[in-house]
């Protein structure tokens, strides 16, 4: 049959842009994609897609025989603007795919005749640098240093405009000591146009300083919530000891230093100084009135230094105990289904009014200290305004001030206390920012950079590119932190590459913190835990979970559809593979009831699933990723029982010959996939045999 172009699909841009997004593993939401189709999208807009997208894309003209291997993947142009998505290439042939959306192999001159000669090769972004700092402070100052030339842009931009400030007093004064008297309205005209053209110059400078600060902001925020996440995904279960509520408003405490890096804070800052420009003015024009400007700062630097200093203290306890209170309502509305079915509301209400009660006596109190201050710089201005003019009134009397440079010092002396009066703000947001730069530490510097066993390849971690599914666990021990015994003992066990093996106990005996510790979650407080021969905590995680498919005890679904869930850890899986998988949990049947099939909506958190739909999902997930070391945890505690009498049936001939089981369950009718059966007791092994045996020994101990 001759290769043609139905056979290997080619599309519209905006489609084969969505399909290698998604083989790059990119799960882009669907009102996003459905804008893409809508609007479609042309070559001048695909960089600027992929850079939305975390993509980078490299331009190049190539024909199909010399791309080099580093190309792939990739989008080739074909004549009359269709494309085609290319995935690998091998003598004479390239890896497309076909209008189902199989992987097919096709010769290079069937493309040749209908390829246009351009290549667009859209890969993901490259990793964040392995020698990030340590500290959120220490992070921020590298951004911040990287953006020099914004910055420097924006103090020129100040030190232009505070000069041109000094043109409307001078204009002042002019006008009336010299225009006025004298009747020069040619005069005036002119030097009306010269304040004009500054009155512009003013505007185009302040505007583009708002622009290039603005600017630096935004890619300081965008960099740090990226950081913050790719922090928070490289850290592991043990290094994480803050509840998924507290964690979300700490890291949302970024939007504090947003604000102290605003151009409202800013600018604040960078005004201060040039006080001393204006009140030297001051004095050249009016003499004595220069005193009444450092009058009013002497009062106004003092007082914020001190209310900084009393409500730094005060400021984090009102952090504190709004945590506090933000954690309390994740949790009440998380289980608000139990509240109502337990009638538990007004002992939650009475919880829930104690911590409102707290965060608002240490609002208040971090509040009140600072009113009578803030009463004060309210005041600043006019108190500046009328004690210049009183002064200068018996300084015109006298004989020392003209009447235009009095309107001219008033001028400059409310321009000159105008950034000190944000003081006290301004200190106050950088100690806010510094708490949240404090709060995110933890995140930033558990990272795990520069830490063993963490998914960012270090030099002293050890690369492992094929894993042999044998397992190993040496005298391991462990207890979590809240614990006074150990939930595990003492364990000793190997299982071998293709074993099929169960872990049974009672509730509480280990089972599934055993589970974690295998898949590198936990780290054990002795012993050890050996994959393919290598001790877990050397290994580089990422490598190891490549090959590792787990299932956890508490499925877990995201907003998006069926397929972005399906596909979160096998983006490049074909739909053949998607129907299996779903055939295996008898998914497959609730699917096609649907009427979007695949791309069936789901809810925050699974709202609209049913714990069987959840769980068969996070099952068919789990199989898709199509690891050589299967690790399911209670697989179908929320099934009924044909649907996993269906599930025992089709496993077996899922599984490979080599791939090993490990399963935890206390369904004995689980146990017909096993040869084998580990029993836990009190973190202990207390039986270890064949199936059959093991299941014997068992039901004597219950009949004696």
């Amino acid at each position: 049959m001759p290769i043609t172009e139905q056979t290997f699909h080619s599309s519209s841009l905006s489609d084969a842009f969505l399909i290698l997004t998604r083989l790059s593993g990119v799960d882009l939401p669907v009102e996003v994609s459905n804008e893409l189709i809508l609007k479609g999208m042309d070559t001048r807009q695909l960089h600027q897609h992929c850079e939305r997208f975390g993509l980078t894309c490299q331009r190049s003209l190539s024909a199909l025989g010399k791309m080099p291997e580093a190309t792939f993947p990739c989008l080739l142009q074909m004549k009359g603007k269709r494309f085609v998505v290319a995935l690998a290439a091998r003598q004479g042939e390239v890896q497309v795919l076909d209008k189902e959306s199989q992987l097919l192999w096709v010769k290079e001159s069937a493309l040749s005749e209908r390829f246009s000669g351009v290549c667009y090769s859209i890969q993901k972004a490259g990793e964040p640098d392995s020698h990030s700092p340590v500290t959120a402070s220490d992070w921020l100052k590298r951004e911040v240093a990287q953006l020099w030339a914004n910055y420097a842009q924006v103090i020129l931009a100040t030190l232009l405009i505070n000069c041109l400030t000094l043109a409307v007093p001078v204009f002042t004064h002019f006008v009336f000591d010299k225009v006025l008297p004298n009747y020069a309205t040619e005069t005036l005209l002119a030097v009306t146009i010269g304040i004009g053209l500054v009155i512009l110059a003013d505007f185009v400078l302040r505007w583009l300083r708002s622009f290039y600060i603005d600017d630096a902001c935004r890619h300081i925020t965008r960099q740090a919530e990226l950081q913050l996440i790719d922090s928070l995904l490289r850290q592991e279960a043990h290094q994480i000891n803050l509840s998924p509520a507290r964690l979300a408003q700490q890291a949302q405490g970024f939007s504090r230093v947003k604000e102290a890096l605003s151009s409202s804070i800013l600018l604040t800052a960078l005004d201060i100084p040039f006080f001393i420009l204006f009140t030297a003015v001051i004095g050249v024009i009016g003499g004595p009135l220069m005193w009444v400007p450092i009058a009013v700062a002497a009062i106004l630097i003092p007082a914020s230094i001190i209310n900084y200093r009393l409500t730094r203290k005060r400021s984090s306890l009102a952090t504190k105990t709004q945590t506090e209170k933000n954690a309390c309502l994740h949790e009440l509305t998380q289980g608000l289904e139990t509240i109502r079915a337990m009638g538990a509301g007004q002992s939650l209400l009475s919880r829930w009014r104690i911590l409102v009660n707290s965060s608002n006596r240490h609002d208040f109190s971090h509040r009140r200290v600072g009113s009578v201050l803030n009463a004060f710089v309210i005041s600043a201005s006019q108190i500046v305004v009328v004690a210049t003019l009183v002064m200068g009134v018996f300084l015109i009397q006298s004989g020392v001030l003209a009447p235009g440079s009095l309107f001219a010092c008033i001028i400059l002396g409310s321009r000159a206390v105008a950034p000190l009066m944000n003081l006290t703000q301004l200190l106050s947001r950088i100690n806010l920012s510094r708490q949240a730069l404090k709060q995110l530490d933890p995140i930033f510097s558990n990272s795990g950079f520069a830490n063993a066993g963490t998914e960012s390849p270090d030099a002293t971690q050890q690369r492992l590119y094929h894993l042999i599914p044998d397992i190993e666990f040496q005298d391991l021990s462990f207890r979590y932190p809240s614990d006074n015994q150990d939930t595990l003992h003492g364990i000793n066990l190997s299982i071998s590459a293709g074993e099929r093996v169960a872990i049974v106990g009672a509730s509480g005996s280990g089972k599934t913190t055993l589970t974690r510790l295998l898949s590198g979650g936990l780290i054990p407080d002795s012993g050890r835990v050996s994959v393919s021969g290598h001790d877990l905590t050397g290994l580089n995680l990422a490598d190891v979970r490549q090959h590792l498919s787990v299932l956890q005890q508490q499925p877990f679904v995201f907003s998006g559809s069926v397929r972005s869930n399906l596909l979160l850890g096998n983006a490049s899986a074909n739909s053949s593979e998607l129907d299996r998988a779903c055939f295996i949990t008898g998914l497959d049947q609730w699917i096609s009831r649907c009427r979007k099939g695949y791309e069936h909506p789901i809810d925050e958190y699974g709202s609209n699933l049913s714990g069987g739909q959840k769980q068969a999902l996070c099952l068919s997930r789990t199989l898709l990723h199509g690891g050589s070391l299967l690790v399911l945890d209670e697989p179908t505690s929320a099934m009924d029982n044909l649907s996993e009498a269906q599930f025992c049936q089709r496993l077996p001939d899922f599984l490979g010959e080599d791939q090993t089981l490990v399963l935890v369950t206390h369904r004995a009718s689980l146990l017909q996939l096993v040869d084998r059966i580990i029993v836990l007791a009190h973190g202990r092994v207390v039986a270890d045999g064949a199936r059959d045996e093991v299941l014997k020994k068992m039901q004597a101990v219950r009949t004696g």
